[in-house]
């Protein structure tokens, strides 16, 4: 059972970013069932791995065509980008050290945080890339 269901809703206008939002959701649904299964535990290291690495090249991309575009926002949008990545690696040394156990906790900011970025965030180039002719 998924935790988050990819919905219309969340595009943003750009084909690439809408798969890329659709991955990262991806990697949350699968935590969510390791959970559900017992296996999340062992499990969550490789997928702390792969939203670290997956994030950092849709960030990458995202900031690419922003700036190639001179989005307004793109300061404050790398920031927010800085921010979670910084915040995923400390649930990836935490983890490893022992100081934080797989919880609920962390599968909900994973969802909300990603949830708040595409609606909020991202909802902003959106309609800015359209007008420039991106799609």
């Amino acid at each position: 059972m998924a935790l988050v269901e990819w919905s219309p809703d969340y595009s943003v206008q750009v084909q690439e970013f809408d798969l890329h939002h659709q991955k990262l959701i991806g990697y949350i649904n699968e935590l969510n069932d390791s959970m559900r299964q017992g296996k999340g535990k062992a499990q969550l290291p490789e997928i702390l791995r792969k939203l670290v690495d997956y994030t950092g090249y849709h960030f990458e991309r995202e900031e690419e065509l922003m700036e190639a575009h001179h989005f307004q926002g793109l300061a404050a949008h790398k920031e927010e980008h800085r921010i979670f990545v910084e915040k995923i690696r400390s649930f990836q040394r935490d983890f490893s050290l022992g100081r934080v156990a797989l919880s609920l906790e962390i599968l909900h900011f994973l969802r909300d945080w990603l949830l708040h970025h595409i609606l909020e965030t991202d909802k902003e180039y959106g309609p800015f890339l359209k007008e420039k002719g991106v799609s």
